[in-house]
């Protein structure tokens, strides 16, 4: 009889902890898959190119558009792994985390999947712009000074900066493509950001992008 309500103790705990798993804010959730082709030339692109700081925020981002416009900042585009933005030693050493009105989320490329970080509304947090707080999506770059591996502290930042900045201009390009809108942005509480999603020391946030349907 002890030994019937022993296994029913742990039975019920290991129910509750796969509960709390469940919930927990390191669920995973996978994106559409993203469609590689069509869009607009590259050239008309280029052309079209350029910085909004209006949106229309009544008009949402859908998953598969946001699946694509993460994947065209980042994403795996080879079966080796390497990926839609060059990066410096091919250490993929800049995450991206998606603010979204209902979370923080790390893009896995690999996966083509979005790791909840942090439940709420937190894009207030992503920049000192009024229209941060509203936009449909907040992309935050984040380095990794320790994979990257570099020990020149000065060396490092740049490098880690080239990287975000290629992987920026690949939004822009599919923000053109698709007509939305977006602005990288410089402005924004690194320190207070880190501490939001619990960097390392060895993590940096090093520059935040907005996207969101343009104003007409």
């Amino acid at each position: 009889m002890k030994n019937i309500k022993l296994l029913s103790v742990l039975l019920g705990l290991f129910v509750c902890v796969e509960c709390f798993s469940a919930g927990a804010p390191t669920a995973t959730t996978p994106l559409p898959s993203v469609k590689k082709q069509g869009g607009m030339p590259l050239m008309e692109a280029l052309s079209k190119r350029q910085s909004i700081r209006e949106y229309d925020y009544s008009k949402e981002i859908s998953e598969q558009t946001l699946a694509e416009l993460l994947w065209a900042t980042c994403g795996v585009n080879r079966e080796d792994g390497k990926r839609t933005a060059g990066s410096t030693l091919n250490k993929q050493s800049v995450s991206v985390y998606a603010v979204l009105e209902k979370g923080v989320y790390l893009y896995l490329p690999k996966e083509n999947a979005l790791k909840l970080i942090l439940e709420g509304d937190y894009r207030a947090k992503t920049g000192m712009q009024p229209f941060v707080k509203d936009a449909a999506v907040n992309l935050v770059f984040v380095g990794d000074e320790k994979k990257l591996g570099v020990s020149n502290p000065t060396d490092s930042m740049l490098m880690l900066g080239v990287d975000a900045g290629l992987m920026s201009q690949n939004l822009y390009l599919y923000c053109a493509s698709e007509g939305l809108g977006t602005v990288v942005r410089g402005s924004i509480d690194r320190e207070a950001f880190g501490k939001l999603i619990n960097l390392q020391a060895h993590e940096k946030v090093l520059l935040a992008q907005t996207v969101s349907w343009p104003k007409e």
